[in-house]
């Protein structure tokens, strides 16, 4: 292959190159102007949300159907040790033998074996006070 075919085809290259980086660069500045548009929209949807978790909660209604979609209040609940008292938690499961399966506060099954003592009742009488149990409310939407 002679030096004026390989010049010819870097060149190609070159320009395939600048091209993509180029279209690369238009895309990214495309995305960028969407998620800024997004923004009022998102923020919007975040409040309606609010809105509609806190009614639906007031009214005892757990779903709804509407436009072909059914929009159901969601309940997560979530646990973690009360304030300044990670320590004593850990050392008062490790004291009941769970010590080695709940490894970590923030593991999931932490949280798994909080959810079934509460949904059994069952909540050991001296964790209690050392964890701080919260439930979080979203919406999920579903098309029918």
């Amino acid at each position: 292959m002679n030096a004026m075919a390989t010049e010819t085809e870097a060149i190609t290259q070159d320009q395939g190159l600048v091209a993509d980086i180029r279209r690369l660069l238009e895309l990214r500045r495309q995305a960028d102007e969407i998620s800024r548009q997004a923004k009022p929209i998102n923020t919007e949807i975040e409040a309606i949300e609010a809105r509609v978790i806190e009614q639906m909660g007031v009214d005892g209604m757990e779903s709804m159907g509407i436009d072909g979609y059914t929009v159901t209040r969601t309940t997560t609940s979530y646990a973690s040790p009360a304030d300044g008292r990670k320590e004593e938690l850990i050392k008062a499961l490790e004291q009941m033998g769970l010590g080695e399966k709940l490894v970590t506060i923030n593991h999931p099954a932490f949280k798994a074996r909080v959810a079934e003592w509460l949904k059994e009742d069952a909540m050991p009488s001296g964790l209690a006070p050392l964890i701080k149990v919260f439930d979080k409310h979203g919406l999920s939407v579903r098309k029918r």
